[in-house]
C-alpha cells in the first residue's frame, strides 16, 4: 500500500514566494485532491491552520488531514523559518508514526496532479529513492547555483562539486520510496537541516534549503531512480498518461 502525503501550511508566511496563504482555500488543493479521489488513492494532507469545519467538510475515505500543533513541535525550538523546509520534519514524523504502510509518495500540493499510481508504471526497488527531476543538469541551472553558492562553499558541503558533477537537478516536490529508506533519507536530510539552522548558516541563504539538501543527500548517500516515468517535464504543463505525477 502507498500513502500520498502533501502539506498545506498557512500559519506562517511563505517567505520563498513572499505570500501569506489563506488557511481554508479548497482551490489551493483542488487539483491534487481531485486526482486522489479519481484514482481511489489514500492521502494525508498536513495542515497547520485549517479550520475544523474545513477539515471535516473535505475529509473522506480517500483524504484525511493531519493538523500540526505548533506550540508543541520542533519548528519552534529549531527556528525553521521556511515552510518548504519545515514540511519535511512533519513528513518524517508522520512516516515514523505509521508502521502499517509500506510506501509513501511525498509531493507538493498546489501544482501537483497524480496521474497514475506509481506501482502501475514503475517496477519498485525498495533500496532506491524516487525523486522528481527537472529538465537541466545541476551545473546548468543558474537559480540553483546562485541560490546555494555560499552554502556550497562552507566546510560541511565542500564536496558538492564531486557529489553533483554532471547530475540532473532533482526536484524536492516529488519523493517516493519504501518506508525504511524514506526514514533513512529524511532523517539524514533533517539532521543536516537542523544543523544549518541552529548554527545560523541559513543566514547565507535567502531561500529554503530543501532543494539543496534533497540533491546533496540523494546523490551522496542513496541510489536515485534515473528513469523518466516518475514525473512529466517540470513546469511544462504536460498531462502525459505514461507518467505517475504531473508537476506544474
Amino acid at each position: 500500500m502507498t500513502k500520498y502525503i502533501a502539506a498545506y501550511l498557512s500559519l506562517l508566511r511563505d517567505l520563498h514566494k513572499n505570500i501569506q496563504l489563506e488557511p481554508n482555500s479548497f482551490e489551493y488543493i483542488k487539483n491534487y485532491y481531485d486526482s486522489i479521489i479519481i484514482l481511489d488513492l489514500t492521502s494525508i494532507i498536513v495542515v497547520d491552520d485549517a479550520s475544523d469545519e474545513f477539515i471535516s467538510h473535505y475529509a473522506n475515505r480517500n483524504v484525511s488531514f493531519y493538523k500540526i500543533q505548533h506550540e508543541l513541535d520542533l519548528d519552534i525550538m529549531l527556528n525553521i523559518k521556511h515552510l518548504h523546509d519545515l514540511r519535511f520534519v512533519y513528513f518524517l514524523e508522520l512516516i515514523i508514526k505509521d508502521t502499517t504502510t509500506d510506501y509513501f509518495m511525498l509531493t507538493d500540493i498546489s501544482d501537483v496532479v497524480i496521474i497514475n499510481p506509481i506501482q502501475n508504471i514503475i517496477d519498485i526497488d525498495n533500496n532506491t529513492i524516487y525523486v522528481g527531476k527537472e529538465n537541466q543538469n545541476i551545473s546548468e541551472n543558474i537559480w540553483f547555483n546562485d541560490t546555494y553558492s555560499k552554502l556550497m562553499n562552507t566546510s560541511t558541503f565542500g564536496d558538492t562539486k564531486q557529489v553533483f558533477r554532471d547530475k540532473t537537478l532533482l526536484n524536492c516536490g516529488i519523493l517516493f520510496g519504501h518506508r525504511d529508506i524514506l526514514i533513512d533519507f529524511l532523517t539524514t536530510m533533517t539532521k543536516l537541516m537542523i544543523d544549518i539552522y541552529q548554527n545560523d548558516v541559513i543566514d547565507i541563504v535567502n531561500k529554503p534549503i530543501d532543494m539543496f539538501l534533497v540533491n546533496y543527500v540523494g546523490y551522496k548517500y542513496f541510489d536515485i531512480y534515473d528513469g523518466s516515468l516518475l514525473n512529466t517535464s517540470f513546469a511544462q504543463n504536460e498531462y502525459d498518461t505514461t507518467k505517475c505525477v504531473k508537476h506544474k
